[in-house]
């Protein structure tokens, strides 16, 4: 059972959003909840927020992001295109030198 603990791989999340860098904890936590409010009545789903002490100057970052399960999932759309053969380029080459 350890062997399998040891060797699971865990993958690292969607980044967040530095939105806005406060002096105080309760300064950023009001922001917080404000933008909470304002995307609630906006009805914006899987919209998340926190707080996080940086220690290197003793502020507080709001950060954001959307949750990755809400993410809008993009189509690839395949190219299509001629493809030349190697040899249809060479006998077009040849005639052009002559």
């Amino acid at each position: 059972m350890k062997e399998e603990e040891k060797t699971r791989i865990i993958k690292q999340g969607k980044p967040w959003n530095v939105a806005a860098i406060f002096n105080s904890y309760d300064e950023a936590d009001e922001y917080r909840i404000e933008k909470l409010l304002i995307w609630e009545d906006n009805k914006k789903e899987g919209m998340q927020i926190k707080v996080k002490r940086r220690r290197s100057d003793e502020r507080f970052a709001v950060k954001t992001r959307l949750h990755p399960d809400f993410e809008p999932k993009l189509k690839k759309e395949k190219k299509r295109g001629k493809k030349k053969s190697r040899k249809s380029n060479r006998a077009d080459s040849k005639k052009r030198e002559s």
